[in-house]
């Protein structure tokens, strides 16, 4: 099927043909939300087991169905008739069948339909694919909207069909004509039944109420909600399309930030222990770092100890590349908690990276006489049941985990502070539940190296204050990006080489061979999108013995380089 129409992210482009106004009836009924809240069963050819079926995709009721919106459309074909067709182009003809049968193909388990189709300026041969059950369908000799492109290719010109209706005086042109809308769907609920159910319960849009104001809705000339639900399944053009979109996206982003600003009121209102100023502990620590923090870090630490010191809980999401210290000013957010005779967790997204975290920490507060305690799920019953007492007598002060911190049996004696190392990871009640109430709504900092635009973050993340590490520590290495292009004139193979061939020097001569596995893996895969599978398991034995192997799929041998003690030769 040919694809292409209108590309909506919030799922509201919808050109349609001439299919009568898409708006909701001019009736002068009440609206009566509750007429919504009613199954699906109420439609007419919906029972019970259709019923069922839609329940899998999240729609359990007419208020479901009619927000159920479409993630694009089909572009609108031209209706012509058969004589009118032009080869390569999509279009639409309202014909009748003239005769049809079914025949095997060369490939296996393909069977093509072949029907005569015909109108008074002439007939055409029109293909179905995998659809020999329409056999006995047009056994009648129904009449079709049927869409698609003809081809002309060795024998007569073939009509190739991408979608048909055959018309028995219902929704005319509703799978055919115009902007026809796609829905995400499953097996059991194809697109053209939920378009069909869609067009049943249209009625219904009447009744959906509208949480903008009517004075907003004139001064910004949005239509309103049931309009615009109307025109994002089935519009009468482009204009209204775009039009429904923007009244519905902005509907859907107000709303989001009022939310925001109702979870951030009652945030506000909550109330919590200030913790002193900093003290000997944080002060040690800072001067046992074998260098000195950056002016960034400095920033970021007085807005964290600005917090601390309120008495209404901290939320702050600290954004910072890799590399920028993230880590640093996390350690003394948790220091500020256990110098307060409270505990801090840290909550990290995978177990790799918690043996990593506890293993820096440990490094680090030891000679500080601070111990370090690890929640993981693959814990055995006795270790996880030793952790959890500890933290709950409050003789374990700081603890690093995955989600097992917010598991049921975990009790904190006074959780003080909370950090959440890529927060992106977790779900918003996830990262929640480490500071709920049960918890006594510590202090909490979030971390992500993700880069998130200042806009994007007021957005998404209104109820936090932002702190950014806008500079690395001086020494670290700047990131460098290389983009190679596979030109379609040059050989793949010997594109692959010249990459192959840089990935090579660098874990040669850096022998950063753990780092460098994963982006030579990842290189392969971009590389040679069509190439054999690639031996990982040579890859990985000559990293780690220094010899940096080429792909299978890549030749011929000779032209690489030599990048250790001696040319690498595939293994017998």
């Amino acid at each position: 099927m040919e694809r292409g129409g209108l590309y909506f992210p919030l799922g509201n482009a919808t050109p349609t043909g001439d299919r009568g106004p898409t708006g909701p009836p001019t009736s002068k009924r009440a609206i009566s939300p509750q007429r919504l809240d009613v199954p699906l069963t109420v439609l007419p050819g919906v029972g019970r087991v259709l019923a069922g079926r839609f329940a899998a995709l999240g729609i359990h009721c007419l208020r479901d169905l009619l927000l159920y919106l479409p993630f694009r459309h089909e572009p609108p074909s031209r209706l012509c008739s058969v004589s009118a067709l032009r080869v390569g182009e999509a279009a639409t003809i309202r014909v009748r069948v003239r005769s049809c049968s079914v025949r095997p193909s060369r490939r296996r388990n393909l069977r093509i339909l072949e029907a005569l189709l015909g109108d008074d300026s002439g007939t055409v041969l029109a293909v179905w694919y995998n659809q020999a059950y329409l056999e006995d369908v047009f056994a009648a000799r129904p009449e079709l909207l049927v869409r698609g492109v003809i081809t002309h290719r060795a024998g007569p010109p073939r009509f190739i069909v991408q979608s048909h209706e055959v018309l028995s005086g219902g929704e005319e042109g509703l799978h055919t004509l115009g902007l026809v809308p796609v829905y995400p769907a499953t097996g059991e609920v194809s697109v053209r039944l939920i378009r069909s159910t869609v067009a049943k319960a249209r009625e219904f849009t009447v009744h959906l109420v509208d949480p903008l104001p009517a004075r907003l809705v004139a001064k910004r000339r949005y239509p309103s909600r049931c309009e615009a639900v109307m025109a994002s399944h089935f519009p009468r053009n482009e204009s209204d399309a775009l039009a429904a979109r923007r009244r519905l996206a902005f509907e859907e982003l107000l709303l989001l930030q009022l939310a925001l600003l109702q979870r951030r009121a009652r945030q506000k209102r909550s109330r919590v222990r200030p913790l002193p100023p900093p003290g000997d502990l944080c002060a040690r620590f800072l001067a046992s770092l074998p260098f000195q923090p950056t002016p960034a870090q400095r920033r970021v630490m007085a807005e964290i100890d600005s917090d601390l010191m309120a008495s209404r809980p901290m939320l702050r999401l600290l954004q910072g590349d890799v590399g920028s210290g993230k880590t640093l000013v996390a350690v003394y957010a948790l220091l500020r908690a256990v110098e307060a005779g409270g505990q801090a967790a840290l909550m990290a997204p995978t177990e790799v990276l918690v043996d990593q975290h506890a293993l820096r920490l440990s490094q680090a507060l030891s000679p500080l006489g601070l111990g370090v305690g690890t929640l993981k799920s693959s814990m055995t019953a006795g270790e996880r049941r030793a952790v959890t007492g500890r933290l709950a007598a409050g003789e374990l002060q700081l603890v690093v985990g995955t989600h097992a911190l917010i598991q049921s049996g975990v009790h904190f004696a006074d959780l003080r502070a909370a950090v959440v190392d890529e927060q992106h990871r977790f779900g918003v009640r996830q990262r929640d539940a480490l500071g709920g109430e049960a918890n006594g709504r510590p202090h909490v900092l979030h971390m992500t190296a993700t880069p998130i635009p200042r806009t994007l973050c007021l957005t998404l993340y209104g109820d936090l204050d932002l702190s950014v590490l806008d500079e690395l520590p001086p020494g670290r290495t700047p990131v460098r990006t290389f983009w190679f292009h596979l030109c379609a004139k040059r050989r793949l193979g010997s594109s692959c080489v010249s990459v192959w061939m840089r990935v090579s020097r660098r874990v040669w001569c850096a022998r950063s061979l753990k780092r460098a596995l994963p982006l030579t893996k990842l290189l392969l895969r971009l590389c040679t999108p069509n190439s054999p599978p690639v031996n990982l398991a040579a890859i990985e034995w000559a990293c780690f013995t220094g010899i940096c192997p080429p792909p299978r799929s890549v030749r011929p041998w000779r032209i690489l380089p030599r990048v250790g003690p001696k040319c690498w030769s595939p293994p017998q």
